[in-house]
Parts: C-alpha cells; sequence; structure tokens
C-alpha cells in the first residue's frame, strides 16, 4: 500500500532526525561539562585555600569559575544565535500539525508515560503558522508536564476549536 510506504518513509526520515538532534545534543553536553569540571575542581579546592588562608591561590580560583560561567554564557547564547529561524507562516491545518508533532514525539522516552488524547472540533479551517515554532511550544508544554509529574503515568490532552471574532 502506498500510504503505509509513505507513512514508513517519513517515520525513518523523522528517525533519522531524531539521531542527529541526539549526537547534536551529546555534543552540547560534553562541552558543557568540560566548563563545569573546571569550575568545580576550582570551587572543591576553595574551603582548603580559604582554610589556609592562601588569597592568591582563593582569587585564582575564583577567577577560573567566573571564565568558566563567561565561557558557558558565551557557548549558549551562541547556541541560541544559531538555533534561531526565521518565522515562516504557511497556510496548514493545525489538527495536521498536532497529529504529525504526536507521531513523531511518541517514541521518545520521556513520553513514554504519557497517554495523548486530542479532540479536534470537526471542520477546522486552515490557518497560517510557523508549524516548527508551534511544534517547539507544544513540545516545550507537553515535556514540562510530564517532569512536573516526576515521569508518573499522565494524560495530556489536546483540544483544538475554533472561535470566529463574532463569537468571541
Amino acid at each position: 500500500d502506498r500510504t503505509e510506504r509513505t507513512t514508513i518513509e517519513e517515520y525513518l526520515i523523522r528517525s533519522e532526525q531524531m539521531v542527529e538532534k541526539a549526537q547534536a545534543v551529546r555534543n552540547i553536553a560534553h562541552e558543557m561539562n568540560n566548563h563545569l569540571q573546571t569550575m568545580s575542581v576550582s570551587a572543591e579546592l576553595m574551603p582548603l585555600y580559604l582554610k589556609s588562608e592562601r588569597v592568591t591561590e582563593a582569587a585564582a580560583g575564583c577567577e577560573r569559575i567566573l571564565r568558566g560561567i563567561d565561557d558557558m554564557r558565551r557557548y549558549t547564547e551562541s547556541l541560541m544565535e544559531d538555533a534561531k529561524f526565521e518565522t515562516k507562516l504557511v497556510e496548514c491545518r493545525i489538527k495536521d500539525v498536532i497529529e504529525e508533532h504526536l507521531f513523531t514525539i511518541r517514541p521518545n522516552r520521556i513520553f513514554k508515560p504519557v497517554q495523548f488524547t486530542t479532540d479536534f472540533e470537526p471542520g477546522l479551517p486552515p490557518v497560517r503558522l510557523d508549524a516548527g515554532h508551534i511544534k517547539s511550544v507544544l513540545y516545550n508544554l507537553y515535556k514540562n508536564s510530564v517532569e512536573a509529574g516526576s515521569g508518573r503515568p499522565c494524560e495530556i490532552q489536546i483540544r483544538v476549536h475554533y472561535h470566529t471574532d463574532e463569537n468571541m
């Protein structure tokens, strides 16, 4: 069946994209850990320096910590700058955007305890939106919900209804 083949191909493409994102996250985490390790060692030595009145070493340790914090801030700022993308408004169906997004995130281990339910008003009109931005917002909402529940099984309900200006 052609539809099934297309669905499988889309799933494989999304799986590859998730693997690429996971590798990028590992690289970022590695870089951040390098900075944290240097700051951690300096912080651990601080009480020893202060207790033995080794002010010069304590000051140098503080400087290493501040440099590490500054390096991390610059690194994260550059990541955020690189991650910015222009808003691209296109006409689409919000139901399709949400269903596609749920399809791609359900395999993620943090969403294993989640039962997603959807309720879309019939006949929703197409809307102009940036699907990437909407998916990002939804992902953060879902993730925050799971974290707030400490990973316990839960249900996340997604309801979409349309209101015209005269009904508001």
